[in-house]
């Protein structure tokens, strides 16, 4: 059964919802308050010193002198997401929104003059790490085998389900299931977050 639906913002949350409702067969009215959709994936376009105003456009905007500026997002943390998203909108994600992946993956420059670089291997980065703040490289690997705990456990339970109502969210039977209280008790929360 089709429905009218009307998404209010044009961020990449509010694109994602309306691509996902039409491609349900649904009838879809996106609202945003900025003449450009994107959200903080926009661009920024100053014109050179002398020249019109800048204004914020979609990735497929822009001046043609002047100076360009990506707002963001500077990652993307979970292609898959994106992948699923415009396949299931039977669109090609690699044709759609070809990425590359970049290592590092960002620059932290700091007053100081210092830096550091996000890498993807976590060897790497704990190295990393421990150089730029002595003593920090194995909690950086601890705070991993965390994330990715805390991860497998989202992905397992909540990530790719759908929340219509707290119905969705409070599912006793499965929830009070040997197996996944032990998942849940195994995070151990007292003993890893201070507190």
């Amino acid at each position: 059964m089709s429905a009218r639906v009307v998404v209010i913002g044009g961020g990449l949350g509010g694109l994602a919802a309306a691509v996902v409702a039409a491609a349900r067969g649904h009838r879809v009215t996106l609202l945003d308050k900025n003449p450009w959709l994107g959200g903080k994936a926009a661009v920024l376009n100053l014109p050179a010193p002398g020249g019109a105003r800048g204004e914020a456009s979609g990735a497929e905007g822009g001046n043609t002198r002047g100076f360009r500026f990506d707002m963001g997002p500077t990652i993307l943390t979970m292609p898959r997401v994106l992948r699923r998203i415009l396949a299931e909108a039977g669109r090609d994600p690699a044709a759609e929104v070809p990425l590359l992946r970049l290592d590092p993956q960002w620059r932290c420059f700091f007053e100081d003059g210092s830096r550091i670089d996000l890498m993807q291997d976590v060897g790497a980065m704990a190295r990393a790490m421990e150089g730029f703040a002595p003593g920090n490289g194995a909690g950086y690997r601890r705070f991993q085998d965390v994330a990715r705990e805390l991860h497998g456990i989202s992905e397992k339970f909540f990530f790719w389900k759908p929340v219509e109502g707290i119905a969705d969210t409070l599912d006793f039977r499965a929830n009070l299931r040997p197996d996944t209280l032990r998942e849940v008790l195994a995070l151990r929360w007292a003993r890893r977050w201070p507190g």
